[in-house]
């Protein structure tokens, strides 16, 4: 079983009895589960309106949206069961089970957010642990609110108690860093009354904790001209007691507070207080192991294991600006002036500000997107709803917008136009769900017209592509399906969409698959060969391309080869080659789209501004020295 590098955390807590390695604190034993008890307040207010408005952002009057406060109660049992150790650190799954939630935002009970973030908080999250109980990743479900998943990394976080790689029983201070949800903190550690008479050997040792300092973070970009640079500053101290002898965590009491800054302009602050106790230790069964182990596969094969770091102000301040964007506006109100738009306006109505509204009310209220699902299936599609809502649910891309658009494709299957615009904007997501995946599954293997087949065909090797990062093991699954349909392709067209449909996964994988095509007998089944290989990195596949445009016979598939270099980063290999193309070969659209491509990179090499006066001057075809002299004269 896998079970590594998942995220979770609260394992520093992790462990009795099992295989001890010299002088670390922690005892792991694989198949063990200790239980805690847990309860954990939190306070939290934030007003991101003073920062929006110097960094641009348009302000308005009356109560504000970027005001937030919170008051969240969590009771818990707390288990951590060990699924696997190395030499590097643990595997676990950890739960919160009997949760109860209590949550008031902005003054208001928020019961049916309670309710979803205890239902989260009870599924099973995976960490892994280093040896010395810093927390490196958690594997939790995709599915689970933005809200939920920022409660399991904050008492993932809050539970870890992290050792010094040198440390021993006697140890009296440390410092050390740990990964928390707002940054890489500083924590410093100091064991309690260390110049006290010293205590029986199994008896528990009194640590107690504060974090320093976060390490500065980098200011990151808000939008295309806008900048943050948060600061937090903690405060407060947790005591842990932690039982030497036995490798555990017996229990930890205390508050932290954080009070956060952006751009130098106080933002908000919060204070988290925790009680966990420990309850004692047994062995699951093998059906209940097997069952996380199951869970833990299903969860690797939709998403990858995340830091607990993650940038909580930016978050913070896109909702702040969402908030912002929608107004007063609802799902009703913009649905209503979609339709004037549709029925009035027509093309030559601006629909951005519109879309904006929608991009926001898709980002705030992802139950809203069902309803967007069902206009867009019945959509027309040159009009204004179509581009409005396809592009607004990709944009924002978390699973609901996926759902509506995967709903208003299946119901549309037979409509190729507005496949082409619902597939693309589906194919095109950050992070495709599994649902997006099968909706494109079933539009390839049951609908029988074959225009839509390739085109779910094509969206399907996108959809790879971006999962390549993100979910490799499906990835590899849908290449892996395209390459076996393009070997058993019955026909020269189908092949050929075979091949521009890995081209789009741009996987080094299906090269063993597309290597016969590049010597086809058909000039277009090498060109499409060629251009499968665009998004392909390795050098391999570089040569290949390389080999096309300098001595393939025909024009074309040395077209598909500058095309496919254009998708690449210009190498001195591909510049030179390139070089003696433009001035040698004998298409005129050869020539013209060299002429693009090498101006493209005349500042990382700059020859080319001569050689493109020479192509200007000297060029045997009218249209090539036009468009040169057009290059030279525009730039």
């Amino acid at each position: 079983m896998r079970v590594a590098r998942r995220n979770a955390i609260v394992l520093c807590l992790l462990i009795a009895s099992g295989c001890v390695r010299s002088r670390e604190p922690y005892r792991f034993a694989v198949g063990e589960r200790l239980s805690y008890s847990l309860a954990y307040d939190s306070t939290s207010a934030s007003d991101f309106g003073a920062v929006l408005a110097r960094v641009g952002a348009q302000t308005s009057t009356g109560p504000s949206p970027m005001k937030q406060s919170f008051v969240t109660t969590v009771r818990a049992t707390m288990t951590i069961t060990v699924l696997g150790d190395d030499r590097d650190g643990v595997d676990a799954a950890v739960r919160f089970a009997e949760t109860t939630v209590a949550l008031r935002v902005n003054g208001l009970n928020a019961e049916s957010d309670a309710a979803r973030i205890a239902a989260d908080l009870q599924k099973p999250v995976f960490a892994r642990i280093s040896r010395r109980g810093r927390v490196l990743s958690v594997l939790g479900d995709p599915a689970a609110g933005t809200t939920s998943r920022g409660y399991i990394s904050s008492l993932l976080a809050f539970v870890q108690i992290v050792f010094p790689d040198d440390w021993s029983p006697s140890s009296g201070e440390w410092t050390v860093e740990e990964d928390w949800p707002n940054g890489v903190a500083i924590a410093h550690y100091r064991r309690s009354g260390s110049g006290q008479a010293p205590k029986a050997a199994d008896s528990p040792i009194t640590l107690v904790k504060s974090k320093e300092r976060y390490l500065p973070a980098l200011k990151t970009a808000f939008s295309k001209t806008r900048e943050i640079a948060r600061l937090v500053a903690p405060g407060g101290e947790v005591r842990a007691a932690f039982d030497a002898a036995k490798g555990r965590l017996v229990s930890l009491d205390g508050a932290e507070t954080e009070d956060f800054s952006v751009n130098g302009q106080p933002v908000g602050s919060a204070r988290n207080e925790i009680h966990l106790a420990y309850r004692g230790a047994d062995r699951p069964g093998a059906g209940e192991i097997a069952a996380l182990a199951d869970a833990e596969r299903a969860m690797e094969a939709v998403a990858a294991p995340v830091p607990l770091t993650t940038d909580v102000t930016r978050e913070a301040l896109e909702a702040a600006s969402y908030e912002q964007d929608l107004g007063e506006a609802t799902l009703q109100s913009l649905l209503a002036d979609l339709k004037t738009v549709e029925e009035t306006g027509g093309p030559r109505f601006d629909t951005t500000p519109l879309y904006l509204k929608f991009r926001a009310l898709i980002f705030l209220h992802p139950e809203s997107c069902a309803a967007l699902g069902d206009v867009l299936s019945r959509a027309l599609t040159d009009g204004p709803t179509m581009k409005v809502l396809t592009t607004a649910l990709n944009a924002i891309g978390h699973p609901e917008a996926q759902s509506a658009l995967a709903d208003a494709a299946l119901k549309r299957a037979s409509d190729e136009k507005a496949l082409f615009k619902l597939l693309f904007a589906l194919s095109t997501v950050e992070r495709p769900t599994p649902e997006s995946e099968q909706a494109l599954r079933t539009l390839m293997e049951k609908t029988p017209d074959p225009n839509v087949v390739i085109m779910a065909r094509l969206a399907l090797g996108s959809m790879a592509r971006r999962l390549a990062a993100t979910a490799p093991e499906r990835a590899a699954a849908i290449v892996e399906q395209l390459c076996g349909g393009l070997a058993g392709a019955p026909t020269a067209a189908a092949r050929k969409s075979y091949l521009l449909a890995l081209g789009n996964a741009g996987s080094a994988a299906a090269l063993p698959a597309v290597r016969p095509f590049l010597e086809d007998a058909s000039p277009d089944l090498r060109a499409a060969a060629v251009r499968s290989l665009r998004f392909v990195t390795t050098t391999e596949a570089e040569n290949i391309i390389l080999r096309a445009l300098s001595s393939d016979p025909e024009a074309e598939v040395r077209a598909q080869a500058v095309e496919a270099l254009a998708d690449k980063d210009m190498t001195p290999a591909a510049f030179a080659v390139e070089k003696t193309s433009v001035l040698n070969d004998a298409s005129v659209r050869v020539r013209l789209a060299l002429v693009r491509s090498l101006w493209k990179v005349r500042d990382q090499f700059p020859e080319v501004r001569s050689l493109v006066e020479e192509v200007a001057r000297n060029d045997p075809s009218k249209d090539v020295r036009e468009a040169a002299a057009a290059q030279l004269k525009n730039y």
